[in-house]
């Protein structure tokens, strides 16, 4: 008997720490904020207008913050302070933006524009005090709550340059940074990037 008991107790540990910890569980619709990327039954998709958008029409839910895709530059530039760097590339200029934090790293926001319209935006650091997030996804959110929000990415990568995890949602223009479990930054770009 004492045998089949340490058995039993064998298997349920090893149960218990083989799970797929990529585990997450759908919540319900209403309680989502519009414009926001979820997972339903159906799969990822952006929330707007009180349905889900799974294939196309996501462009309302590409944003950071209250800057979005496409939008004007002259706008994004209202709403932050002067950036601290710009650096010209081939699809435009990206413009360097610190963000207020309590920690000792600033974060910041990386926005590319084309033609005087956001191409793509970037945030990326440890955390900041400013009310910058991605379908409710902030800096520092833990990964179970990533899963809750998005569900499984298409492909995790290892970023060896922040010794931290890459997950990718394509056929979405998102992708999230992880350091030590934790978003450390999150990156959106136009659909035809």
């Amino acid at each position: 008997m004492k045998y089949f008991s340490l058995i039993i107790l064998i298997f349920s540990v090893f149960r218990v720490c083989c799970q797929d910890t990529l585990m997450y569980s759908i919540k319900k619709t209403d309680t989502i904020p519009t414009d926001e990327f979820r997972i339903d039954s159906v799969g990822l998709g952006c929330f707007s207008n009180k349905t889900f958008e799974h294939s196309g029409g996501y462009l309302r839910c590409l944003r950071i913050g209250s800057i979005n895709i496409k939008m004007k530059q002259n706008e994004v530039e209202k709403m932050l302070k002067d950036p601290v760097k710009i650096i010209e590339n081939d699809d435009g200029q990206t413009f360097i933006y610190l963000l207020p934090t309590s920690e000792e790293y600033y974060p910041y926001l990386a926005i590319t524009y084309k033609k005087k319209k956001v191409l793509s935006i970037q945030l990326t650091g440890f955390s900041t005090t400013s009310d910058f997030s991605f379908s409710s996804i902030t800096l520092g959110t833990h990964y179970k709550k990533v899963l809750e929000i998005l569900g499984k990415p298409h492909k995790i990568t290892k970023v060896p340059d922040i010794n931290g995890l890459l997950w990718d949602y394509t056929p979405f223009p998102f992708s999230i940074e992880f350091v030590n479990k934790k978003v450390y930054s999150i990156k959106v770009s136009d659909i035809k990037e």
